[in-house]
């Protein structure tokens, strides 16, 4: 943990928030933008958590909405490093990603934090799309990424 725990406390210094340093679970948050609250986090494995609440799905969009999550899960088809889930208890779904800050310097983590933050914005704008949609379908409400797929 020791690694991450000294990249997240650069980060705050680099972002002007030279307070964010972990809590007693290895945790701590911020606001982005006052649209939502970005958790970081590190592990005994050494490894940098980034997590983040998405808006509910209404109740009559949820097949729809849980289906859409699991298809953008598959092979990172529309979280690229990061997956979609659900927490316990009210299911209210989530993104978030996990990686080694072994050799990971401030840049990197800018860079990863960057594309986290752009995800989780892209999710956000998903979920209301299909929450104020008439029909039920999920095709084209999210984002491809099978770049990876083309030779």
């Amino acid at each position: 943990m020791k690694h991450a725990e000294t990249l997240i406390a650069e980060l705050g210094e680099k972002i002007g928030l030279p307070n964010l340093q972990l809590d007693e679970e290895g945790l701590c948050s911020f606001d982005v933008e006052d649209e939502f609250t970005l958790t970081l986090g590190a592990n005994n494995q050494d490894e940098v958590i980034l997590f983040a609440l998405l808006p509910d799905i209404e109740k009559d969009k949820r097949q729809a909405g849980y289906q859409l999550l699991l298809q953008a899960n598959l092979l990172g088809k529309g979280t690229g490093d990061a997956v979609l889930a659900m927490t316990e208890g009210d299911n209210q779904p989530a993104l978030n990603s996990r990686f080694s800050a072994k050799s990971l310097g401030i840049a990197q983590l800018e860079d990863k934090l960057d594309k986290f933050i752009k995800l989780v914005k892209l999710w956000r704008v998903t979920i209301q799309s299909l929450n104020t949609s008439q029909n039920e379908g999920t095709t084209q409400l999210h984002p491809t990424n099978d770049e990876w797929l083309r030779a």
